[in-house]
């Protein structure tokens, strides 16, 4: 029924189009966008000859591999030679400073007649999703750009630590609650035998990594103070005060917990510069036993693949610290990807311009760009068919994808509204499914974010657009703030120097002051209150 009701909602926008079916005359468009190495060719792609097929437009797609991307972009806008759309698509990040400065510049124009107008799949993802329209508004209030939202539940969670149950079992201990009872467990792991191999020295009890969502000290550090991981290491306190956390004495208490199982020999050394390839060498080293204690990331599976290694981790809560703070950063609008559908003051045809982005957010172009071809990606759900929580299913996966090119769907590209249901949540499950296998992935760090993380979010400060006029001047401030404050953590963690001597904190203390941390935190702020996006909002 829901699928019934789908394809009537796009027979109705394509009638009134007036672009399909033959209906009119041809219309065309040029499109620019990032394409992912996945996709082999826009021009022969299958959703892309379905989109052309349904909306009776012919797009020029400029097709720019995205590891080129804002180079290429940056040269055709400063030639003037640009085309009718620019989609960001998967090169998004940081796109929002970009977008702000073409439309100061009158490059792009704003959107809000046209939803208005002709906007239907807009309209109700808006409807969806309150507060999103506010959210992706510059700092005039207007719309400039349409955005991809697509609601992938572990990305809002991202700093996780998973555990060896097996070891756990070995110790006769529960999974930690707190960080002494961590620390407990650690030390557990690396003073005993508990692979069960025979050899007690060649159990690694705690590894991290730089991949995201899994540096070694945001799961940590959020014990002891709202720390979010991200460059600037900003927060904003329930007055609606905007501050650091680098200088307070929480977080240096953190910083000397962590020396702490460093100092221990609790920390694998190698965290500071292992790969994830590198990790995963090292989970998987054993000849079936695990080696690992416990390692932080988004799923143990990037370290940890494909065999029952896999099988003996979980995941684990936020650990309360020593004055009773337990929490897990949210990072609440990393499900919406600005800059994906941009109209160029360039664009003679803007209402075709935009029902084709407008189209593109509905369920059908949605389901066919994310998971490929109906009746060979994917097909609509039988009765009796449920999700894993005993729900009516929608759709069934027919096949799944990884890192392999296809020309069937667009990964990441482009633009599409995905909710939590046609990401995931409404896809059917056999009664056999193995929740650890790579196919079921996302579906098991889905489940791990509602049982051990979502209880305990708080959310972090939006990133907000700074005024123009700042823009490069908090740009080198951030930049020298984030190399110096990186080097000193890791100083700090080794003993290089000293977390305990208050001189050397006080010498720390006075970077900070050196670099501009405080007008940092003045230009956050004014930039703030002058944006539309709020954090609590």
């Amino acid at each position: 029924m829901k699928r019934l009701f789908s394809l009537l909602l796009c027979l109705c926008i394509l009638s009134t189009m007036g672009l399909a079916m033959g209906e009119g005359e041809k219309k065309s468009l040029t499109v620019i966008c990032p394409v992912s190495a996945k996709v082999e060719d826009y021009d022969t792609n299958a959703f892309i000859l379905w989109l052309e097929e349904q909306t009776g437009i012919d797009v020029n797609w400029i097709q720019v591999p995205i590891a080129s991307w804002d180079d290429k972009i940056s040269a055709i806008m400063v030639s003037g030679d640009y085309p009718d759309v620019i989609s960001f698509g998967n090169a998004y990040a940081g796109s929002r400073v970009t977008q702000q400065k073409w439309a100061d510049e009158g490059l792009i124009i704003p959107l809000d007649d046209l939803i208005e107008e002709y906007g239907v799949y807009s309209k109700k993802m808006f409807e969806e999703q309150p507060g999103l329209d506010t959210m992706i508004a510059l700092n005039d209030g207007k719309i400039y750009s349409l955005c991809t939202y697509s609601d992938i539940i572990h990305c809002n969670y991202s700093s996780r630590m998973w555990v060896n149950d097996t070891f756990l079992e070995a110790l006769d201990m529960d999974k930690p609650e707190t960080l002494e009872e961590f620390h407990e467990y650690l030390v557990g792991v690396k003073e005993n035998d508990v692979n069960g191999n025979g050899d007690a020295n060649d159990e690694v009890p705690y590894v991290a990594f730089g991949n995201w969502g899994g540096d070694l000290f945001t799961f940590i550090m959020n014990s002891f103070v709202h720390y979010n991981g991200r460059w600037e290491k900003l927060d904003i306190n329930e007055d609606g005060e905007i501050y650091s956390v680098l200088g307070m004495d929480e977080f240096r208490e953190g910083l000397k917990f962590m020396h702490q199982l460093y100092d221990e020999g609790l920390i694998y050394e190698g965290s500071i510069s292992i790969t994830a390839d590198g990790c995963k060498a090292l989970g998987e080293s054993g000849e079936g036993y695990g080696i690992i204690g416990a390692i932080t990331g988004t799923g143990c599976s990037a370290a940890i693949t494909g065999d029952e290694i896999y099988h003996q981790y979980s995941a684990l809560s936020p650990l309360e610290g020593p004055d009773g703070m337990r929490q897990t950063p949210w990072y609440r609008y990393v499900n919406v990807r600005e800059s994906a559908w941009m109209i160029t003051n360039k664009c003679e045809d803007t209402e075709t311009a935009m029902k084709l982005g407008d189209f593109l957010l509905s369920y059908d172009s949605t389901m066919r760009l994310r998971k490929g071809e109906y009746g060979v990606w994917w097909r609509e759900a039988e009765e009796g068919e449920t999700t894993i929580d005993g729900r009516p299913a929608t759709f069934v996966e027919l096949q799944s994808y990884g890192n392999e090119v296809q020309n069937s769907h667009l990964d990441n590209d482009l633009m599409f509204y995905e909710t939590r249901g046609v990401f995931l949540d409404d896809r059917a499950f056999g009664p056999d499914t193995d929740l650890w296998s790579a196919a079921n992935l996302q579906f098991f760090m889905s489940e791990a974010c509602k049982e051990y993380y979502i209880p305990y979010a708080r959310e972090v400060l939006p990133q907000v657009t700074i005024l123009t006029q700042y823009n490069d001047e908090y740009n080198v401030i951030l930049t020298d703030l984030n190399t110096y404050v990186t080097e000193k953590m890791t100083a700090f963690l080794t003993g290089e120097i000293d977390i305990n001597d208050d001189a050397v904190w006080e010498d720390y203390l006075e970077g900070l002051k050196s670099i501009g941390l405080e007008r940092l935190i003045e230009i956050y702020t004014e930039s703030y209150e002058a944006s539309p996006l709020k954090w609590g909002a």
